[in-house]
């Protein structure tokens, strides 16, 4: 069998900036947000409604549309419910959101979800961005339907003020409508933690210079990536807590070569030696989510800990044979 390799960036190229959420231990992800626009049809904006689920650190929740008015039209539970909704869905008509955050407090967004149908020659597409964040995109169909948990196509953290959500349609065939219902953001709000309080740096592992095909399974990986964080680093002793981390996503960092990592990486393993768990691999993320806060998260009050990154290859696709001399580029990046 021949044997490929896989190069990867070498550890003094690699980018050293942590991609976290620093949170109390009040602060899990969860749900932070979520509208289902009553049971009286919504034609006025902006429509100000009371949402269902409402973080306490936010506040001042708006919907207003780039058309006239809103349309009026029933939402996901028929007849007695009412939706956001577009009578002409024609163009590239915009539904906004826009709340405000608490002084001393971060939003970040990890996923989103909602309710959407259109009539037969209604808007067929939405994007949606988050403070101009590209956050998501998909269809609509003509049966109403909710996308299910969608998590966020970029990251979206250390959002502090006001926080605008737009939501953008396309592709009407003609003056047909559109509606949304149901509209739910899961994330974090958490205390804002001043910039540089925790410091990233190299960890004493020695990162291959190549990643052999062979290693197709976790349980020959070997480390490809290590950081050391440590709490209150910059600034000794700011605080009494702990840093909590509920979240990493690894993104492509400049050099990277393989655009969809989904087609080289089978697998990623996050460990600190004790605590270890698997990843989801994206097409330019690799996402670990829903880090124990008590566990493989948890930095003690000015303590360290270091992180390991081991990746396992996907040879069985179409790339495997341009894949021999790539560059992988693993790249983190701080919300704090």
């Amino acid at each position: 069998m021949k044997k490929l390799i896989f190069k990867t960036v070498s550890k003094l190229a690699l980018v050293l900036v942590a991609v976290f959420s620093l949170l109390g231990s009040q602060n899990l992800i969860g749900q932070i947000y979520s509208q289902n626009f009553g049971t009286t049809s919504v034609t006025t904006k902006p429509f100000t409604g009371t949402p269902s689920t409402f973080n306490s650190n936010l506040s001042a929740s708006s919907w207003t549309t780039s058309a006239s008015a809103f349309g009026g039209l029933a939402g996901n539970g028929g007849g007695t419910s009412a939706s956001a909704s577009l009578s002409n869905s024609s163009g590239t008509p915009t539904i906004t959101l826009t709340f405000s955050v608490a002084s001393g407090y971060q939003v970040g967004v990890t996923s989103f979800d909602f309710w959407r149908v259109r009539s037969a020659g209604g808007a067929q597409n939405f994007s949606m961005t988050i403070n101009g964040i590209t956050a998501g995109s998909g269809t609509i169909p003509t049966t109403g339907a909710l996308l299910g948990s969608t998590s966020v196509t970029n990251i979206v953290s250390g959002l502090t003020g006001v926080v605008t959500v737009v939501i953008s349609f396309s592709g009407a065939s003609s003056t047909g409508t559109c509606r949304i219902d149901d509209f739910t953001l899961n994330g974090t709000v958490s205390p804002a933690v001043a910039a540089g309080t925790n410091t990233i740096s190299a960890a004493a592992g020695t990162e291959p210079s190549s990643i052999s095909s062979l290693t197709t399974t976790q349980g020959i990986a070997a480390l490809n990536f290590d950081v050391d964080i440590q709490d209150d680093g910059a600034t000794a002793a700011t605080d009494a807590l702990d840093t909590k981390i509920t979240q990493m996503i690894f993104t492509q960092g400049t050099g990277n070569d393989v655009a969809n990592w989904t087609q080289a990486i089978g697998g990623a393993e996050l460990s600190d030696g004790t605590n270890t768990m698997t990843g989801t691999i994206g097409t330019n993320t690799i996402t670990f989510a829903s880090i124990s806060p008590t566990g493989l998260g948890l930095i003690a009050d000015n303590a360290t800990k270091t992180y390991t990154l081991k990746v396992w290859l996907n040879i069985n696709t179409a790339i495997k044979t341009t894949i021999d001399g790539l560059n992988l580029v693993f790249r983190l990046q701080s919300n704090g």
